[in-house]
């Protein structure tokens, strides 16, 4: 049997090592002298490397587990194969569907309907206002809610050749709502972010109750100095009375300006 070009080029590069110094073997071969030590360590007469790991079996389970839906990401099917006794690396994952033409794909994209000229006229005015500000005086504020039925076949595998999976169900919580408060903070000694999570009992209910209760609550814990700014999207309790009425409280007693930025969120 005629070695492969690879292991004669190995050979070769150890038979050339026994007689000169590596420097001049490396000019000689062309490869770099951390090559040249890697194939001398090597105990065996052939590139070493992992054995095959994407089987057939293997490629059965990945479809499988695609067809059932419920994987967001490929990391998540490392974790199902591994949980199976199949030792694949993500990047393994990615290269067998990149090669049966799958894509990630999102149910429910949506429309980036916020970049008009009015807005962006605003957000000139917004980057002049706040030039020259130190960054940490800059706090970055948002808010938003998920319902766990949606969030898991949000995104998902998708094979051409065969059916879209069906969404599956996620337990006994995947029917609530959830709103995550959060704002952002530069300063040491403080946390990067302070956020607060409220149950809710429908969809897309978060309302002024909420955005008080989680700058108020954000200010008495010491999140802020006077002069700093929070910087928010123009969400409905943002703009409102009450949130006129919050705007005026937050800077009367914790000197904070609160600062609306129309291309956030």
């Amino acid at each position: 049997m005629i070695p492969s070009r690879e292991v004669q080029q190995y050979d070769y590069v150890r038979e050339m090592a026994s007689r000169f110094p590596i420097s001049l073997v490396s000019i000689h071969t062309g490869l770099k002298i951390k090559h040249i030590h890697k194939i001398l360590s090597r105990s065996i007469d052939r590139p070493s490397g992992r054995p095959r790991v994407v089987t057939p079996d293997v490629e059965r389970q990945m479809i499988e587990l695609q067809q059932q839906g419920h994987l967001a990401s490929d990391y998540l099917y490392v974790n199902e194969l591994r949980k199976e006794g199949v030792d694949v690396s993500r990047q393994s994952v990615q290269k067998f569907f990149k090669d049966v033409g799958s894509k990630i794909i999102k149910i429910k994209p949506k429309e980036a309907d916020k970049y008009t000229l009015d807005a962006l006229a605003k957000f000139v005015d917004y980057q002049d206002f706040i030039r020259g500000q130190p960054a940490v005086r800059l706090h970055f504020y948002d808010q938003s809610g998920v319902s766990f039925a949606k969030l898991y076949p949000e995104t998902r595998r998708y094979i051409p050749w065969l059916p879209k999976p069906p969404p599956t169900p996620v337990g006994t919580i995947s029917s609530k709502h959830f709103s995550y408060f959060g704002v952002t903070n530069l300063r040491l000694g403080k946390p990067s972010l302070f956020y607060k999570m409220y149950e809710k009992t429908k969809e897309n209910s978060q309302n002024g109750d909420e955005h008080c209760d989680f700058l108020i609550s954000s200010a008495k814990a010491g999140m802020y100095e006077p002069g700093d700014f929070i910087i928010c999207d123009n969400w409905a309790p943002h703009v409102g009375e009450r949130g006129r009425l919050l705007e005026e409280h937050l800077y009367k007693y914790y000197g904070v300006i609160l600062l609306l930025h129309f291309l956030a969120g």
